[in-house]
């Protein structure tokens, strides 16, 4: 036993899920915002679209065999694919539960980028859900679709002008940091 917690062998797949998502709705849903925190309280980040949220998270819920969790995992993947698309298409990497940012925006004099594998990370996720939801055929918005695309279009330009997509890119213009 550790605290109140008590670990039990033979935890099934199903049971560890349940736990993870009834941990989620408890702890990190943000119904005003529309989507599941990646951080707990009072982490500044709120939102990360790749990596350890974002995607990952809608993704896994657009799969649960409850409608709440999808309909929240689709509304998290709305927030995500209408309001975090940078000037260059790529998706911003953070959320402080107000604003899209970058990394260094707390360092003084260090400049703003964003990491590269978060917006791959969360297009990747985007696509698999729009997969996932034409399998059960249902209703797929075309913002997603787009959201995704010119995510992929700024990957493409970065790549053809720099020759690669670099570590971090500076997501008001794409180019390589």
């Amino acid at each position: 036993a550790r605290g109140k917690e008590l670990r039990r062998p033979g935890l099934s797949l199903r049971e560890a899920a349940d736990l993870v998502e009834c941990k989620l709705d408890t702890h990190n849903w943000e119904a005003t915002a529309g989507y599941y925190r990646s951080s707990m309280k009072p982490s500044p980040w709120a939102l990360q679209t790749g990596w350890v949220g974002g995607g990952v998270t809608f993704h896994a819920l657009a799969q649960s065999d409850r409608p709440e969790r999808r309909r929240r995992a689709l509304r998290m993947m709305d927030v995500i694919c209408r309001d975090a698309l940078s000037p260059s298409g790529y998706f911003h990497g953070l959320h402080d539960g107000k604003h899209w940012r970058s990394f260094g925006v707390k360092r003084p004099g260090c400049r703003a980028f964003s990491l590269i594998r978060r917006p791959l990370e969360c297009t990747r996720d985007v696509l698999k859900t729009l997969v996932l939801l034409r399998s059960r055929g249902e209703v797929v918005d075309p913002v997603w679709e787009q959201a995704a695309r010119k995510n992929l279009d700024a990957m493409t330009d970065t790549e053809k002008r720099f020759g690669h997509l670099g570590y971090t890119v500076d997501f008001d213009n794409g180019n390589v940091l």
